[in-house]
């Protein structure tokens, strides 16, 4: 794809010149674009292809490739198209990957745990096809607020926190989650009195009152 618009140069001893003769004339530099356009979109179709027919893969799951891809909740061109991109999908999906990243991992160690969040890409790498109906809910959600960061929209916290209620309320579902740091940050703290300490409280304020 690169190397198409020099393949109608020669080079002569004295310089470059176009390809030319009595029955072909050079493409224009419209056709030129079109077949390059044509050929990226062949290339991210076979990619995305792949990554379809792969993910299912344990091998490909653990290699470097598999690893790259599976490293968002977004592990395919469908995030692109959802942004509403359709060109150049190769190139502006690894442009929103690193950004997915960073969003991740912020929301991970405020909310999610970093534990539960693999599991989250798991799924959506897998398409799903080992969640749970609360799972995919959970993550679905999460993923509707990651493109709207993505677009620069604000969420509201009370989203993550909804979010945290469900996988709470859920736990069976969520183990990562409830064996995290994370889940420490939101189990309130219950302070123990013991029963002597508050009756002996209750006869000193009895004896205030007698000597009043």
């Amino acid at each position: 794809m690169i190397a198409i618009p020099s393949l109608d140069l020669v080079l002569t001893p004295n310089g470059f010149g176009i390809v030319s003769n009595q029955n072909i004339v050079p493409a224009s530099r419209e056709r030129v674009d079109a077949l390059i356009t044509s050929l990226e979109s062949q290339r991210d179709a076979a990619i995305e292809a792949l990554i379809l027919r792969l993910s299912s893969r344990t091998a490909w799951q653990q290699s470097v490739p598999g690893k790259y891809f599976a490293s968002t909740l977004f592990p395919n061109f469908h995030l692109c198209r959802r942004l509403n991109i359709n060109d150049q999908l190769w190139q502006r999906f690894q442009s929103l990957h690193a950004r997915l990243i960073k969003i991740e991992n912020v929301l991970a160690e405020t909310y999610f745990s970093h534990k539960q969040i693999d599991i989250f890409r798991h799924h959506a790498l897998t398409n799903f096809r080992y969640a749970t109906a609360i799972e995919e809910q959970v993550i679905k959600a999460f993923q509707s607020y990651e493109l709207q960061l993505l677009t620069d929209i604000q969420v509201n916290n009370q989203c993550y926190y909804d979010l945290v209620t469900i996988i709470r309320d859920h736990s069976s579902e969520f183990p990562a989650w409830n064996s995290s740091k994370v889940a420490e940050l939101y189990t309130p703290q219950v302070i123990l009195t013991k029963k002597h300490q508050v009756d002996s409280g209750f006869n000193i304020i009895q004896m205030q009152n007698t000597m009043k």
